[in-house]
Protein backbone atom coordinates (compact mmCIF):
# COMPACT_ATOMS: atom_id res chain seq x y z
CA UNK A 1 0.00 0.00 0.00
CA UNK A 2 1.46 3.26 -0.85
CA UNK A 3 0.74 6.43 1.35
CA UNK A 4 1.59 10.01 1.62
CA UNK A 5 2.50 11.96 4.50
CA UNK A 6 1.95 15.33 4.79
CA UNK A 7 3.88 17.19 8.26
CA UNK A 8 5.09 20.18 9.68
CA UNK A 9 8.85 21.23 10.43
CA UNK A 10 8.99 24.07 12.65
CA UNK A 11 11.41 25.09 15.71
CA UNK A 12 14.90 24.30 16.45
CA UNK A 13 14.32 20.96 13.78
CA UNK A 14 14.54 24.10 10.84
CA UNK A 15 18.21 23.24 11.62
CA UNK A 16 18.10 19.58 10.38
CA UNK A 17 19.23 18.50 6.83
CA UNK A 18 17.51 16.85 4.27
CA UNK A 19 20.00 13.59 5.03
CA UNK A 20 19.46 13.59 8.69
CA UNK A 21 15.64 14.15 8.35
CA UNK A 22 15.51 11.07 6.13
CA UNK A 23 17.16 9.31 8.57
CA UNK A 24 15.38 10.17 11.69
CA UNK A 25 11.94 9.36 9.96
CA UNK A 26 13.51 5.66 9.07
CA UNK A 27 14.12 5.47 12.80
CA UNK A 28 10.76 6.67 13.93
CA UNK A 29 9.09 4.02 11.59
CA UNK A 30 11.59 1.37 13.32
CA UNK A 31 10.41 2.83 17.10
CA UNK A 32 6.39 2.97 15.72
CA UNK A 33 6.78 -0.47 14.67
CA UNK A 34 5.69 0.67 11.51
CA UNK A 35 5.19 -2.24 8.48
CA UNK A 36 7.07 0.07 6.02
CA UNK A 37 8.29 -2.14 2.74
CA UNK A 38 11.63 -2.52 2.18
CA UNK A 39 13.66 -2.70 -1.23
CA UNK A 40 15.02 -5.93 -2.69
CA UNK A 41 18.95 -7.02 -2.99
CA UNK A 42 22.27 -7.38 -0.59
CA UNK A 43 21.55 -3.41 1.63
CA UNK A 44 17.88 -3.52 1.82
CA UNK A 45 16.31 0.06 2.50
CA UNK A 46 13.02 1.47 3.64
CA UNK A 47 11.08 2.90 0.73
CA UNK A 48 10.20 6.48 0.82
CA UNK A 49 11.41 9.88 -0.80
CA UNK A 50 10.41 13.30 0.34
CA UNK A 51 8.61 15.76 -2.23
CA UNK A 52 11.18 18.32 -2.08
CA UNK A 53 13.73 18.74 0.29
CA UNK A 54 13.35 21.52 2.99
CA UNK A 55 16.52 24.11 3.18
CA UNK A 56 18.29 24.73 6.63
CA UNK A 57 16.88 27.15 8.35
CA UNK A 58 13.46 27.01 6.78
CA UNK A 59 10.09 26.00 8.42
CA UNK A 60 7.01 23.83 6.91
CA UNK A 61 2.91 22.89 7.34
CA UNK A 62 3.13 21.09 4.59
CA UNK A 63 5.76 18.78 3.21
CA UNK A 64 5.33 15.21 1.70
CA UNK A 65 7.05 12.01 1.98
CA UNK A 66 6.09 8.74 0.07
CA UNK A 67 6.43 5.48 1.99
CA UNK A 68 5.27 1.75 1.11
CA UNK A 69 4.15 -0.51 3.59
CA UNK A 70 3.33 -3.95 3.87
CA UNK A 71 0.07 -4.02 4.52
CA UNK A 72 -3.50 -3.42 2.76
CA UNK A 73 -5.18 -2.64 5.50
CA UNK A 74 -6.56 1.34 4.74
CA UNK A 75 -7.74 1.12 8.58
CA UNK A 76 -4.00 1.02 9.87
CA UNK A 77 -3.79 4.42 8.32
CA UNK A 78 -5.81 6.47 11.19
CA UNK A 79 -3.56 4.36 13.73
CA UNK A 80 -0.65 5.10 11.96
CA UNK A 81 -1.01 9.00 12.38
CA UNK A 82 -1.40 8.80 15.80
CA UNK A 83 1.43 5.93 16.63
CA UNK A 84 3.89 8.21 14.53
CA UNK A 85 3.06 11.30 16.79
CA UNK A 86 3.72 9.64 19.50
CA UNK A 87 7.79 8.38 18.49
CA UNK A 88 8.09 12.39 16.92
CA UNK A 89 9.31 15.21 18.98
CA UNK A 90 7.11 18.01 19.46
CA UNK A 91 8.31 19.97 16.07
CA UNK A 92 8.04 17.10 13.67
CA UNK A 93 3.87 16.56 13.70
CA UNK A 94 2.26 14.42 10.90
CA UNK A 95 -0.53 16.47 9.83
CA UNK A 96 -2.40 13.62 7.11
CA UNK A 97 -2.08 10.40 6.17
CA UNK A 98 -3.70 9.65 2.84
CA UNK A 99 -3.43 6.35 0.70
CA UNK A 100 -3.03 6.38 -3.45
CA UNK A 101 -2.68 3.98 -6.07
CA UNK A 102 0.28 1.71 -6.40
CA UNK A 103 0.83 3.29 -9.78
CA UNK A 104 0.76 6.87 -9.11
CA UNK A 105 4.38 8.85 -9.67
CA UNK A 106 6.63 10.04 -6.58
CA UNK A 107 5.63 13.35 -5.41
CA UNK A 108 8.74 14.66 -6.31
CA UNK A 109 8.51 13.87 -9.84
CA UNK A 110 4.84 15.45 -9.84
CA UNK A 111 5.78 18.23 -7.51
CA UNK A 112 5.19 21.87 -9.57
CA UNK A 113 4.44 25.03 -7.36
CA UNK A 114 4.71 25.70 -3.48
CA UNK A 115 3.44 28.24 -1.30
CA UNK A 116 5.77 30.10 1.27
CA UNK A 117 5.28 33.04 3.29
CA UNK A 118 8.57 35.05 4.54
CA UNK A 119 8.56 36.81 7.61
CA UNK A 120 11.10 39.38 9.16
CA UNK A 121 12.53 38.44 11.81
CA UNK A 122 11.75 41.35 14.99
CA UNK A 123 15.28 40.75 16.39
CA UNK A 124 16.82 42.09 13.15
CA UNK A 125 13.55 44.80 12.59
CA UNK A 126 15.67 48.32 12.22
CA UNK A 127 14.87 51.97 11.03
CA UNK A 128 15.56 50.68 7.16
CA UNK A 129 13.78 47.60 7.32
CA UNK A 130 10.73 48.54 9.51
CA UNK A 131 9.13 49.69 6.40
CA UNK A 132 8.64 46.19 5.27
CA UNK A 133 6.37 45.29 8.24
CA UNK A 134 3.66 48.42 6.33
CA UNK A 135 1.03 46.26 4.60
CA UNK A 136 -0.09 49.03 2.48
CA UNK A 137 3.56 50.06 1.18
CA UNK A 138 4.62 46.20 0.59
CA UNK A 139 1.40 45.70 -1.57
CA UNK A 140 1.77 48.96 -3.71
CA UNK A 141 5.54 47.98 -3.91
CA UNK A 142 4.46 44.68 -5.26
CA UNK A 143 2.37 45.89 -8.00
CA UNK A 144 5.05 47.83 -9.13
CA UNK A 145 7.76 44.93 -8.88
CA UNK A 146 5.46 42.59 -10.86
CA UNK A 147 4.65 44.89 -13.32
CA UNK A 148 8.22 44.91 -15.01
CA UNK A 149 8.78 43.40 -18.09
CA UNK A 150 11.03 41.38 -16.62
CA UNK A 151 12.26 39.74 -13.04
CA UNK A 152 15.99 39.23 -13.38
CA UNK A 153 17.61 37.34 -10.57
CA UNK A 154 21.49 35.47 -10.88
CA UNK A 155 20.67 32.02 -9.82
CA UNK A 156 23.60 30.04 -8.48
CA UNK A 157 24.48 26.24 -8.78
CA UNK A 158 27.39 24.34 -8.17
CA UNK A 159 28.74 24.66 -11.12
CA UNK A 160 27.91 27.94 -12.47
CA UNK A 161 26.50 31.13 -12.34
CA UNK A 162 23.52 32.54 -14.54
CA UNK A 163 20.88 35.18 -14.76
CA UNK A 164 17.35 33.73 -15.32
CA UNK A 165 13.94 35.33 -16.06
CA UNK A 166 11.67 34.34 -13.46
CA UNK A 167 8.73 36.39 -13.97
CA UNK A 168 7.00 33.18 -15.61
CA UNK A 169 7.47 31.12 -12.30
CA UNK A 170 5.74 33.53 -10.32
CA UNK A 171 1.91 32.85 -10.01
CA UNK A 172 1.71 35.57 -7.76
CA UNK A 173 3.20 37.20 -4.38
CA UNK A 174 0.96 38.85 -2.07
CA UNK A 175 1.08 41.66 1.08
CA UNK A 176 0.41 38.56 3.67
CA UNK A 177 -1.06 34.93 4.47
CA UNK A 178 -4.71 35.96 4.49
CA UNK A 179 -4.34 37.29 0.79
CA UNK A 180 -2.47 34.63 -0.67
CA UNK A 181 -5.29 32.88 0.62
CA UNK A 182 -7.80 34.93 -1.31
CA UNK A 183 -5.80 34.31 -4.60
CA UNK A 184 -5.71 30.41 -3.78
CA UNK A 185 -9.12 29.44 -2.36
CA UNK A 186 -7.19 27.66 0.06
CA UNK A 187 -7.29 28.26 3.94
CA UNK A 188 -3.66 27.87 5.70
CA UNK A 189 -2.79 27.00 9.34
CA UNK A 190 0.30 29.85 9.46
CA UNK A 191 1.75 27.33 11.76
CA UNK A 192 4.73 30.41 11.62
CA UNK A 193 2.47 32.68 13.12
CA UNK A 194 2.78 30.76 16.53
CA UNK A 195 6.24 29.23 16.25
CA UNK A 196 8.67 32.06 15.16
CA UNK A 197 9.60 35.48 16.03
CA UNK A 198 9.14 36.89 13.10
CA UNK A 199 6.27 38.87 11.35
CA UNK A 200 5.16 38.32 7.45
CA UNK A 201 6.52 40.48 4.77
CA UNK A 202 5.17 39.11 1.59
CA UNK A 203 3.23 35.40 0.79
CA UNK A 204 3.96 33.76 -2.31
CA UNK A 205 2.97 30.92 -4.50
CA UNK A 206 6.20 29.73 -6.94
CA UNK A 207 7.26 27.55 -9.52
CA UNK A 208 8.81 23.72 -8.07
CA UNK A 209 10.06 20.93 -9.27
CA UNK A 210 13.09 18.86 -10.91
CA UNK A 211 12.71 21.09 -14.67
CA UNK A 212 12.17 24.69 -12.37
CA UNK A 213 12.82 25.30 -8.83
CA UNK A 214 12.40 28.83 -7.39
CA UNK A 215 13.86 29.16 -4.20
CA UNK A 216 11.69 32.04 -2.17
CA UNK A 217 14.90 33.79 -1.18
CA UNK A 218 15.32 34.77 -4.60
CA UNK A 219 12.45 36.73 -4.88
CA UNK A 220 12.90 37.95 -1.44
CA UNK A 221 16.61 39.27 -2.23
CA UNK A 222 15.27 40.90 -5.18
CA UNK A 223 12.40 42.49 -4.13
CA UNK A 224 14.13 43.68 -1.17
CA UNK A 225 16.84 45.41 -3.38
CA UNK A 226 13.83 46.76 -5.39
CA UNK A 227 13.09 48.60 -2.91
CA UNK A 228 16.84 50.12 -2.26
CA UNK A 229 17.02 47.85 0.91
CA UNK A 230 20.34 46.01 2.20
CA UNK A 231 19.16 42.63 1.81
CA UNK A 232 20.75 39.56 4.69
CA UNK A 233 18.99 36.54 4.69
CA UNK A 234 19.96 36.24 8.43
CA UNK A 235 16.97 38.56 8.45
CA UNK A 236 14.30 36.90 7.33
CA UNK A 237 12.14 33.32 7.93
CA UNK A 238 10.81 31.52 5.57
CA UNK A 239 7.90 29.16 5.91
CA UNK A 240 6.87 26.72 3.40
CA UNK A 241 2.80 26.40 3.58
CA UNK A 242 2.23 23.57 0.84
CA UNK A 243 2.85 21.79 -2.15
CA UNK A 244 1.03 21.41 -5.25
CA UNK A 245 1.07 18.48 -8.44
CA UNK A 246 -0.20 19.36 -11.58
CA UNK A 247 -3.45 18.17 -12.61
CA UNK A 248 -2.68 18.90 -16.14
CA UNK A 249 1.04 16.98 -15.85
CA UNK A 250 2.05 15.56 -18.93
CA UNK A 251 6.09 13.88 -18.96
CA UNK A 252 8.62 16.10 -20.42
CA UNK A 253 5.82 19.29 -19.74
CA UNK A 254 6.98 22.42 -18.23
CA UNK A 255 3.21 24.21 -17.46
CA UNK A 256 3.04 27.55 -16.14
CA UNK A 257 0.52 30.41 -15.82
CA UNK A 258 1.42 31.60 -19.32
CA UNK A 259 2.55 28.00 -21.47
CA UNK A 260 -0.24 27.05 -23.54
CA UNK A 261 -1.20 24.16 -21.30
CA UNK A 262 -1.84 26.50 -18.28
CA UNK A 263 -0.79 24.41 -14.69
CA UNK A 264 -3.64 23.17 -12.61
CA UNK A 265 -1.95 23.38 -9.45
CA UNK A 266 -3.72 21.04 -6.49
CA UNK A 267 -2.15 19.87 -3.29
CA UNK A 268 0.14 16.60 -3.74
CA UNK A 269 -1.95 14.22 -1.49
CA UNK A 270 -5.58 15.55 -3.50
CA UNK A 271 -6.51 12.56 -6.24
Amino acid sequence: MKIIIKFSKVGSMKFIGHLDLMRYFQKCFRRANVPIAMSKGFSPHQILSFASPLGVGVTSEGDYLDAMLDTEDESYINKLKEDLNEVLNDEIRVVEIRRVADEVKSSMSLLCACDYVIGLKDVKVNEENKVLLNKDFIKAKLKCYLSQPEILVTKKTKKSTKEINIKDYIYTITESVSALSEYTGLSYDNILESTSDSKAVIALRVTAGSSINIKPELIMEDFVKFLNIEYSNLEYQIHRLNMYRDKNFKKGELHTLNTEIICDPVAIYEY
